[in-house]
């Protein structure tokens, strides 16, 4: 009987590791087309996934009832339009794409 257990273990999922960027249409370049000053420029599809996220995570709370986004975050939170197909994304709102990003990969419900 014991040997029968002795193949036993709990399997915990690891956290997803990413090594290189993902796909945006034909461009492997996750949807950020460039770095300025006051932020970043990224395609229509980036800020779709930001969006998406912040629909999931903007007003989130933890377990403490603490809110993860002070204020909380809401549809285009530190985007603007540049009126060509492309958008401008804040320093700020990128931070929160990250932090959104890592949630959902860790599994994280709010």
């Amino acid at each position: 009987m014991f040997l029968g257990l002795a193949g036993c273990a709990t399997v915990a999922q690891s956290p997803v590791q990413s090594h290189q960027a993902s796909f945006d249409g034909n461009q492997q370049n996750s949807g950020i087309l460039e770095a300025n000053m006051d932020g970043f420029k990224v395609t229509s599809k980036f800020r779709d996934r930001y969006n998406s996220l912040v629909a999931i995570y903007g007003d989130a709370r933890l377990a403490d009832n603490s809110p993860i986004f002070t204020p909380a975050l809401s549809k285009d939170s530190g985007i603007t339009s540049n009126n060509d197909g492309t958008y401008e994304i804040t320093k700020e709102a990128m931070a929160h794409m990250v932090e959104m990003s890592a949630m959902q990969k860790r599994g994280f419900k709010p």
